[in-house]
């Protein structure tokens, strides 16, 4: 969010609903979000502590209110390519190929002139959402249930990708003092994987017809193939994915309110690739039919406690809250890769039907964990002067021993300028604050064996 911080892993941090996402907020559907906030100062993203560093994205999604509502929202478009890039086109290729080895082409009139972008790139293709939500509430009772549909065809054959979301958030008052509540949100991903031929598409000479006279892919100079890369792959990866937090909120003595989540991130992902056996040039072939598998797995917990104080003494009001925090972060992959099935059918795209000659595996994990306290309080005088405290002790794995720990602290100082008496009231400008703060960031985001 402000620049790069680091010569390793720069992503930002997301926060959904109280949970904390690696990897982005694409399997949110757009309209279960209600709002985003960013984290930018140091102040303000000390309380993530090692994981602040590059950035906080705070992401809510819509909860229950009011009278019961079913909603339906549909979207359908097109897309295309909008700005392709100006190339040379058949003629003038080989009017520059001549000016450097001259006499090469004698006759460019009847040279193809082939637009391989054209050819490459699919115009109008559709791309559409569609959700459904129930929502609703009462006293003791908020629903938040939605489903939804995204569907993109893609501008490249072989490109598309479907999105299934299922989103539920509830809470319930169980007694005056006691709230529960979930935030639960299920992804199912399908898509189909282009190779890269935007590039080849580029280098293509367009001086190459694409298909010789009896219809077979033609040997075409510069980077191969592209519709020959296209038709012959065939890669499809499948996932699901469940993110959620259960919570209890337990509230003593008036003031005081003690929060217990448990927070959790689960994941599945399968790809397969398969390539048939074909031939087009000496340098785009493949002589053996293959097959390759993968499969990754992620689990992803954050267990936390925090007893949060909120009082009012006339004009001074004062909040403050203190935590522990342990989080768990582990992966798996496996891998497999087959030559020479019995077949090509789709229903033989499995690694027993290949040949073990030439096979080869691989089997990989890794797992990080995070043990932290935390404090952040915060002082308000009379609406006008604030200050804001906050501090947070990371313990990481990522770590050696030596250095396992980290204390990330934050001050904060805000005057609401638009709140003194002397602020003219007959301005544009009807709220004016001027904010000052210091924090120390962290940033745990490096391979875990690099501390060996």
């Amino acid at each position: 969010l402000r620049g790069i911080n680091t010569l390793n892993d720069n992503r930002v941090l997301y926060v959904v609903d109280g949970v904390i996402i690696d990897g982005g907020i694409n399997f949110l559907n757009n309209q279960d979000i209600a709002s985003i906030e960013v984290l930018k100062d140091a102040s303000a993203k000390a309380i993530f502590g090692t994981r602040g560093a590059n950035g906080v994205i705070i992401v809510t999604t819509k909860k229950g209110s009011g009278d019961a509502k079913i909603s339906f929202s549909a979207e359908y478009g097109v897309e295309k390519v909008a700005n392709k890039i100006d190339l040379m086109s058949g003629p003038e290729f080989a009017e520059y190929i001549n000016d450097i080895t001259p006499g090469t082409y004698n006759n460019i009139s009847v040279l193809p002139n082939t637009d391989w972008q054209d050819l490459v790139f699919e115009d109008w293709q559709p791309i559409q959402t569609y959700t459904l939500s129930v929502s609703g509430a009462t006293a003791m009772l908020s629903d938040y249930l939605s489903g939804g549909l995204f569907d993109q065809q893609g501008v490249i054959p072989k490109s598309d990708f479907e999105r299934i979301n299922l989103k539920l958030n509830t809470s319930y008052m169980v007694r005056d003092n006691l709230k529960i509540g979930t935030s639960m949100t299920g992804i199912i991903r399908n898509s189909t994987n282009a190779p890269g031929v935007v590039n080849p598409a580029y280098w293509a000479w367009p001086i190459n017809d694409p298909f010789n006279a009896d219809g077979s892919f033609a040997e075409v100079q510069g980077s191969g193939n592209p519709l020959a890369s296209i038709a012959y792959s065939n890669s499809e990866t499948n996932s699901l994915r469940l993110v959620g937090n259960v919570y209890a909120e337990l509230t003593i003595l008036k003031d005081f309110t003690f929060k217990s989540s448990y927070q959790f991130d689960l994941g599945n992902d399968k790809t397969r690739n398969f390539t048939p056996v074909f031939y087009v040039s000496p340098t785009q072939q493949n002589e053996e039919n293959d097959l390759s598998v993968n499969f990754g797995e992620t689990r992803s917990w954050i267990f936390e406690n925090t007893l949060n104080y909120s009082k009012e003494f006339g004009v001074d009001r004062v909040n403050a809250i203190i935590g522990y925090s342990a989080q768990e972060n582990n992966s798996e992959y496996l891998t497999g890769s087959r030559e020479n099935l019995l077949g090509e059918s789709e229903d033989l795209w499995y690694l027993n039907a290949g040949s073990s000659v030439n096979q080869q595996n691989s089997n990989g994990a890794s797992a990080r964990a995070i043990n932290s306290i935390l404090f952040r309080g915060n002082y308000v005088y009379d609406d006008r002067y604030l200050l804001t405290a906050t501090f947070r002790r990371d313990g990481s794995s990522s770590f050696g021993v030596n250095n396992r720990y980290g204390n990330f602290p934050a001050f904060a100082l805000g005057w609401n300028i638009s709140n003194e008496a002397f602020f003219p009231t007959d301005i544009p400008v009807n709220k004016l604050k001027l904010r000052a703060s210091w924090g120390i960031n962290g940033n745990q985001n490096i391979p875990f064996l690099d501390q060996y």
